[in-house]
């Protein structure tokens, strides 16, 4: 099996847990280290115990790599890197959902507005909802709060699911 890629049984139990922290992310997602820009994720369950949907989570450290070189004299999170937060919510959301068959993809991106700066200090609160699914391909519009739940992002991801095999 390849990093990243749990088999199904592993996904189920995946589903059941509240929180997922990186060890569990690394077991989604093919991320590591830097790549991997989300701290954990919130599973919120309905009344059957299915995943319903999910928070993720990020604290902007004025440390953070990312920030280096990027509006130097009051430092920004940049907008490239927000969508990347996006896209690793979506992925995560997608996999739980289909109980992690396969390994999840970024496709493309939508529409996408920056509306307030993501600061060092911030903790930002990612949210995708899953707009559309057809098979592997999935459509999430994602929007992305700061601590003070003022929107910064708002964009639409497209994911998808492929077979392992198909790597």
């Amino acid at each position: 099996m390849k990093e990243g890629a749990v088999g199904t049984a592993a996904a189920k139990d995946l589903t059941k847990l509240g929180y997922l922290y990186r060890a569990e992310l690394e077991q989604i997602l093919p991320h590591r280290d830097r790549a991997l820009k989300i701290d954990n994720v919130r599973i919120l369950h309905d009344e059957e115990g299915r995943v319903a949907e999910i928070r993720a989570f990020k604290e902007i450290s004025s440390l953070d790599s990312d920030l280096r070189g990027h509006f130097e004299r009051k430092l920004v999170y940049p907008g490239h890197c927000l969508v990347e937060c996006a896209a690793l919510a979506s992925a995560v959301l997608g996999f739980l959902l289909v109980g992690g068959e396969g390994v999840p993809l970024f496709a493309a991106i939508g529409p996408t507005r920056f509306k307030t700066p993501v600061l060092p200090g911030d903790e930002i609160r990612i949210m995708p909802t899953l707009l559309r699914r057809k098979g592997p391909i999935f459509i999430f519009e994602v929007k992305i709060y700061n601590q003070h739940d003022k929107l910064a992002v708002n964009t639409e991801i497209t994911g998808a699911l492929a077979k392992i095999e198909e790597l």
